[in-house]
């Protein structure tokens, strides 16, 4: 026999039906039941009946006990997830280097990181072809080397941000060029470092007739990325502010960790002025 009150089972107690739930015994109204008890009368039923507010309080009480249970399990997920193996990598990468908010969620949702050796903090013992393959939306990182992973990472930006925006990889050579130019003290490291990418990735002499169709846009993008590892407001390798406006939505320009060419540990771009020759 189900309460009439709760719905809950009732038992056989001491002759009569018992609700555990509400109590008290049970019968129908007025009559006597199976077991001997009385009925219980209508009235004295309702004081055991919770008003539809209290009922609706209750009910969402255990909702939102629930909710916040799954809630905090997909919390903990999620941050297991993202916080181990390569991609945990990637977020002390971000974070160290100052990627801006905006960098981490599109890394973070529309790409995945692979890295071979994640022991290695040096560049790769074994060879392994670091890329970034945009079929499939996965960086392939050779080690944990920050430069190399900033490198390729750097692909992935680029290449989104300029797929319908062929004006902006226009530009950007140009602003390079003209970077390549200056004579100002304050960026002459950078300058020279601008003219032998140029030369490396941009056969442009005549920067007013340029095929930009064989201009290898994004490796003179992740080439600046990488050398200043994110530190381009300031410090030794810092851009002039014409520049500023290629980085500004990727890096903070803030960093948690000193650069490798402030500690003089760099490995992936190795670039000492004095011997440029150009």
């Amino acid at each position: 026999m189900l309460c009439e009150i709760c719905g809950s089972d009732s038992v056989y107690y001491q002759g009569k039906v018992w609700c555990p739930s509400c109590k008290i015994f049970l019968a129908d109204d007025e009559k006597e039941n199976t077991a001997g008890s009385r009925s219980i009368p209508r009235e004295y039923i309702a004081k055991f009946v919770d008003p539809p507010w209290i009922q609706l309080f209750r009910f969402l009480l255990k909702t939102s006990v629930i909710l916040s249970i799954i809630i905090f399990i997909i919390f903990v997920l999620g941050y297991l997830f993202f916080h181990t193996g390569s991609l945990g990598y990637r977020e002390k990468l971000m974070d160290n280097y100052g990627f801006t908010e905006k960098a981490k969620w599109q890394f973070r949702f529309t790409t995945w990181l692979n890295v071979a050796e994640l022991s290695n903090k040096d560049l790769p013992k074994v060879f392994v072809h670091s890329r970034y393959d945009y079929r499939i939306r996965v960086v392939f990182v050779g080690s944990a080397n920050d430069e190399l992973a900033i490198h390729e990472m750097g692909h992935a930006w680029w290449m989104d941000k300029t797929k319908d925006n062929e004006e902006l990889k226009k530009q950007y050579v140009l602003d390079l060029i003209r970077l390549s130019e200056m004579k100002d003290k304050d960026y002459l490291l950078v300058s020279k470092f601008a003219k032998f990418s140029l030369w490396a990735h941009c056969s442009c002499p005549d920067k007013n007739n340029i095929n930009y169709g064989s201009v290898d846009d994004g490796h003179l993008f992740v080439y600046i990325a990488a050398f200043t590892m994110g530190k381009y407001k300031d410090g030794s390798r810092k851009l002039p502010p014409f520049m500023w406006k290629y980085f500004k939505d990727l890096f903070t320009g803030t960093l948690k960790v000193k650069p490798c060419y402030e500690t003089n540990t760099c490995q992936h771009i190795q670039f000492d002025p004095d011997k440029a020759f150009l």
